[in-house]
């Protein structure tokens, strides 16, 4: 699983196809939208509660 998140948590998640298109779509300027602080495209391994 892959994930574009900032600094209040999770924008959008999906395949690693998915999220690095979208990621480049944001970086390109291609989708606006509003984010707070930094943009992170990451890799999650494993998520405990």
């Amino acid at each position: 699983m892959w994930r574009i998140i900032d600094d209040k948590g999770t924008l959008y998640s999906g395949s690693e196809l998915e999220m690095r298109i979208m990621y480049r779509q944001i970086v390109d300027g291609g989708i606006e939208g509003k984010w707070h602080g930094d943009l992170l495209l990451i890799q999650v391994h494993d998520i405990y509660r």
